[in-house]
């Protein structure tokens, strides 16, 4: 099971997650489920769960509609519709 919170803090936002990563049935290494994208503007972070190479793809995702709402002067959820 994968865990993950966030934190509000004065200056910003804790973000903590369990470090196990599983591939079902064939084995579970310690990694952390953290990631960053930091050509993004506004320093995203994200956890993820399940499948590390969708994720990644999700990841890349949200950092290239986080580019275009930069870019184009929008919320970055308008970028995604």
């Amino acid at each position: 099971m994968t865990i993950a919170a966030g934190f509000q803090c004065s200056d910003g936002v804790a973000l903590c997650a369990d470090t196990q990563i599983t591939i079902p049935g064939v084995i579970k290494y310690p990694e952390s489920i953290i990631r960053s994208s930091p050509d993004a503007p506004w320093k995203p972070f994200f956890v993820f769960a399940g499948d590390g190479l969708m994720a990644k793809m999700a990841i890349l995702q949200f950092a290239a509609c986080l580019q275009k709402a930069k870019k184009e002067s929008r919320w970055p959820v308008e970028a995604l519709m």
